[in-house]
């Protein structure tokens, strides 16, 4: 590792040292050892099933709500020890299909007729990533534990609370004959395992039966076990990759209860895969079941689109091979062999953390997208089409969100990201400044 800079320049790496490496005889004989994945256009098509979208058939869907958010860390003291907060962004926009066919009609486009596409619903919190901490917590762990709890209870969209939703999530409450009476959590204080009752939880909380600290419902969630003694900054990702997902569940809740009719012609986005990872993992069994429910009883238009990662990356490849409409629905030994080197799992690629399938559809416009959609079976060893229902429309729906502003990019994709992201310049830098007037 190079000297970083103090008082002196820092050491810079050298740009000739690699040439030593390469010519090592361990480096020689690990690379004989070893063996690499090659990569021929042409033999991605063997033994893998691709559908021919049709387009064109009666699609219901009359609005698209799309999840995102970003998070900024800002530095309120720089000098050592240096203390960082972040500000945390997310929500979803929205948009009615009418008045995105009706733009089509125009002959100009007006900034009033691209307003009517720009709605975005938000929420925003602060936290503390370094060396700081809230008055009443004895470290950042806790501190980060409280901050995330007080979000939960006070993220409303109109009557319906975001901590609500989750207990409707976790005890699984949209179901009338599954729903769970505890959820099973290591307690953040003691370390030791317990099951807590939703019949013994009082304002969202529950005493561990063991230690008799107060453990949050936020706490079964597990993102606070990123946060190290003095640092919380290794929960920025996994943190924007939860409140993405579970607002997409929020809305979904709140569109079945206000009157299923909405969920039936909603198309619901999400900028990523459908999938959780590291000790977020567990989460993906709460969402297939809730997914598998609502397709097998209600209805259910969802979606992952991913922008970039190993898969888009092999989308490229193939992509000059592939006919306009084509879809190719990918199974866990395809995977293994084109898109990962490695043998397959036997239960499926992507078991514990997705849950969904995924699919590479080419539009009829040319445009190539990776996705994850919801299947009723929980894993990609033999994916069949009967396991994606409503597949049809909602890739009959991505063809007519296609944006021109980026490529193979989507409009409410689009719209979302610019709606999130805070930018270097000037946005964390005035971020920055705000921070630095807090006593």
């Amino acid at each position: 590792m190079a000297y970083s800079g103090y008082r002196r320049p820092p050491e810079y790496a050298s740009k000739s040292s690699h040439s030593s490496i390469i010519k090592d005889q361990a480096v020689i004989d690990f690379i004989g050892k070893c063996t690499f994945q090659t990569r021929d256009p042409e033999d991605a098509f063997d033994n893998i099933l691709i559908l021919n979208q049709k387009g064109g058939g009666h699609n219901p869907i009359k609005r698209v709500m799309a999840a995102d958010g970003g998070i900024t860390e800002v530095a309120i003291q720089e000098s050592f020890p240096s203390t960082t907060i972040s500000f945390l962004r997310y929500g979803v926009s929205y948009f009615e299909m009418e008045d995105l066919m009706e733009l089509d009609k125009l002959e100009f486009i007006g900034y009033e007729d691209i307003v009517k596409l720009d709605n975005f619903n938000s929420f925003s919190f602060v936290l503390p990533t370094k060396n700081i901490r809230l008055k009443d917590c004895e470290n950042i762990k806790d501190s980060f534990r409280q901050v995330l709890y007080e979000h939960f209870l006070n993220a409303d969209v109109d009557d319906y609370n975001l901590m609500d939703t989750l207990v409707w999530f976790m005890f699984r409450d949209y179901s009338p004959d599954n729903k769970r009476n505890f959820v099973s959590i290591q307690c953040p204080h003691c370390e030791r395992n317990a099951d807590l009752f939703k019949s013994a939880m009082k304002k969202y909380a529950f005493k561990c039966p063991h230690c008799g600290q107060t453990i949050y419902l936020t706490d079964v969630l597990k993102i606070h076990n990123a946060v190290s003694d003095d640092n919380a900054s290794a929960i920025k990702k996994p943190l924007s990759l939860l409140l993405e997902q579970l607002l997409l569940v929020h809305y979904i809740r709140i569109s079945l209860e206000i009157n299923p009719n909405i969920l039936n012609e909603t198309l619901f986005i999400r900028d990523g895969p459908l999938a959780f990872f590291g000790d977020l993992s567990n989460l993906s069994v709460f969402m297939h079941d809730l997914f598998k429910y609502l397709l097998e009883n209600n209805n259910l238009f969802l979606v992952g689109i991913e922008k970039s990662g190993a898969f888009v990356d092999f989308a490229h490849i193939i992509d000059p091979y592939l006919e306009n409409g084509s879809v190719m629905l990918l199974n866990s030994d395809y995977i293994y062999k084109h898109i990962y080197y490695g043998s397959s799992d036997k239960k499926g690629y992507g078991y514990n953390t997705y849950y969904g399938c995924k699919v590479i559809f080419k539009s009829f416009k040319g445009d190539s997208y990776v996705l994850t959609v919801p299947t009723t079976a929980r894993n990609m060893n033999d994916p069949k089409e009967e396991h994606y229902k409503n597949l049809s429309i909602i890739l009959d729906s991505l063809t007519m969100l296609k944006s021109d502003k980026y490529d193979n990019a989507l409009l409410p994709i689009a719209l979302v990201n610019k709606n999130v992201s805070i930018s270097d310049v000037p946005g964390s830098v005035i971020l920055q400044k705000l921070a630095k007037t807090i006593e």
